[in-house]
């Protein structure tokens, strides 16, 4: 299962644009440094952070009405952990297809892959200060 979700999904998370909707917003690409990124980190005084999204289970394409009440599920989700989140998205190279998805600043990897499974994800990105952002599939992990 994962060769196939792996092989369909792998160059469309690899390449997508991944954008914070901070002040000022912040782009940023997997495998690619971002200072900006680094610094919304020690703005927060936080070592990592994870990009999640509710949208589109298993990667097939749901309702808008759908994804609306999972973010709305997972947003909740997030504000009882109390920590600063920011709305994201991912997008093609041309924005012409995008995602809904919140960066949470200084969630711990276990948490983020906790919910992750929860909403049905195939991956996350995941953001730690001394790396570049990088992909977990999480059918690697069960």
């Amino acid at each position: 299962m994962l060769n196939k979700i792996y092989g369909e999904f792998e160059d469309l998370y690899k390449n997508a644009i991944y954008v914070v909707l901070s002040s000022p917003s912040i782009r940023f690409q997997i495998g690619k440094n971002s200072e900006e990124l680094a610094g919304l980190l020690g703005k927060h005084h936080a070592t990592t952070a994870a990009l999640i999204t509710a949208c589109n289970p298993k990667g097939i394409k749901t309702s808008e009405d759908a994804n609306q009440r999972q973010l709305t599920d997972l947003r909740v989700e997030i504000e009882s952990l109390n920590l600063p989140y920011y709305p994201a998205y991912g997008s093609n190279l041309d924005e012409s297809w995008k995602e809904e998805s919140y960066l949470v600043i200084g969630l711990d990897q276990t948490a983020c892959i906790a919910m992750s499974h929860k909403y049905e994800q195939n991956a996350i990105v995941w953001i730690d200060e001394r790396e570049t952002p990088s992909l977990i599939w999480m059918n690697t992990l069960n």
